[in-house]
């Protein structure tokens, strides 16, 4: 009787502590308005983290990728995030929102 409190109570804490790891590593769907070094605009999207605080979007990750300017066949590096949202949400910028009705995705 005893291991089976001990199995019971070690698969209850397993299932915490798992828990509380997939709420750390939370991920969503983001699109980001970016500008390129050289020049050039960009939409990507991306499986980013979010913060914990407030769930916003941990943009850090994508400064240092290689991504293609739009019109481009060059990848250039990310000079500056602009803008990044949920993927089914809509750019405040009136730029990025243009862009992205011109990309393709």
């Amino acid at each position: 009787m005893s291991t089976l409190l001990k199995l019971s109570t070690s698969m209850l804490l397993a299932g915490c502590c798992a828990a509380a790891l997939a709420e750390e590593n939370k991920q969503a769907e983001v699109k980001c308005y970016l500008e390129l070094v050289g020049g050039g605009y960009s939409i990507n999207y991306y499986h980013l983290p979010l913060l914990s605080k407030n769930n916003k979007i941990d943009v850090s990750k994508i400064y240092g990728i290689q991504v293609m300017a739009n019109g481009s066949k060059q990848k250039r590096s990310v000079y500056e995030v602009k803008e990044c949202v949920l993927a089914d949400k809509k750019f405040k910028s009136k730029d990025a929102s243009a862009l992205e009705k011109q990309q393709p995705r």
